[in-house]
């Protein structure tokens, strides 16, 4: 029993070291310019969440990096895919409501994108 609860603790480990791994790539590379490297490795660190807070989180920063990609489908399906993870803070959230406004806007959706803009003003304050 003890050495079930020893490979299973150590399991965690070692997904909590990729998960932070690739986070850091992503954001690496994303500095670099190399948004598609970057995105890459961001889609591959929800691989290893291991709770809602860690998957919002990643889709978070996926949603930053299709954005500067001008990736509306990834931007729309990570904000989603955040908000019902339900692990967001506040400014996460508000964040996430502000770039799928972004995308309603370059899609000429100027009242939803409004109504999205209002959401995440709300839920900042």
């Amino acid at each position: 029993r003890l050495e079930a609860s020893v490979a299973a603790a150590r399991a965690s480990m070692a997904k909590e070291q990729a998960r932070r791994s690739y986070t850091d790539l992503g954001k690496f590379l994303h500095r670099r310019g190399d948004l598609n490297g970057a995105l890459k490795a961001l889609l591959r660190t929800r691989d290893y969440c291991s709770s809602p807070l860690q998957a919002g989180e990643s889709c978070a920063l996926v949603v930053m990096v299709a954005l500067d990609l001008g990736n509306t489908m990834q931007v729309n399906s990570h904000v989603a895919k955040a908000e019902h993870s339900g692990g967001l803070e506040p400014a996460t959230g508000a964040q996430l409501k502000a770039a799928a406004a972004l995308t309603l806007l370059k899609n000429k959706d100027y009242k939803a994108a409004a109504r999205k803009f209002i959401e995440a003003a709300e839920g900042l304050g």
